[in-house]
């Protein structure tokens, strides 16, 4: 018997030995999963990214240190990307508060942010937000069943394509390229032309943006 205490002592006592005296922080997400990077294209040390445990990290030193958007502003998620534009301050995401995934647009670099007043309907889960970076008042914005552009920052919003099939729509990426609109989706691609005001089909095969 005086074994087996003997025996149990000592193993108890090595696996306290085992146990770290103190922790140290390895980064953000508190166990999340971390999604949508978006780097800052006029400053490549400033980034957004979003953790699908509601947080929205934003860095200025490329990531040596982090700040967390007010969870009150932008409740963030794994379609959280934030869309840089080349007015000051101006960016879009898409924020999860309330059950609600829809589009948001912010005027002061991130500080506070409004649901866009033309979303065409705020009970749809937005997917994918795209803007124009040299022009941002061009958004677009997908649902499942279909596509909408706005020219005029998200003040209003018109169709531009409807899913093909009965998996709805999922935008792989968006070229802003003048008068046209590239975007990448899963019915193939298509070319947006402003001028024309209609999407004219362009079949680029495969889920890319270019």
């Amino acid at each position: 018997m005086k074994k087996i205490f003997t025996l149990l002592l000592v193993t108890f006592s090595a696996l306290c030995l085992a146990q770290p005296g103190s922790f140290t922080s390895r980064g953000i997400g508190g166990g999340g999963a971390l999604f949508a990077v978006s780097i800052n294209p006029s400053n490549n040390n400033e980034y957004y990214v979003s953790c699908d445990m509601g947080e929205l990290f934003h860095s200025t030193n490329f990531g040596d240190s982090y700040s967390q958007v007010n969870f009150q502003q932008v409740f963030g998620g794994h379609n959280s990307k934030v869309c840089y534009t080349s007015s000051v301050g101006l960016l879009y995401s898409i924020t999860y508060s309330n059950d609600m995934v829809r589009p948001v647009k912010s005027t002061d670099n991130g500080i506070t942010w409004t649901v866009l007043s033309g979303n065409p309907d705020n009970s749809e889960e937005t997917f994918s937000i795209d803007a124009d970076y040299n022009n941002p008042n061009r958004v677009i914005i997908s649902y499942y069943s279909n596509i909408y552009f706005s020219n005029n920052g998200g003040t209003s919003f018109t169709s531009i394509h409807t899913a093909t099939g009965t998996a709805g729509n999922t935008v792989g990426g968006v070229l802003f390229d003048g008068n046209n609109i590239y975007i990448g989706t899963n019915d193939g691609g298509s070319c947006f032309n402003k001028r024309r005001s209609q999407l004219v089909n362009r079949q680029y095969h495969g889920n890319t943006g270019s």
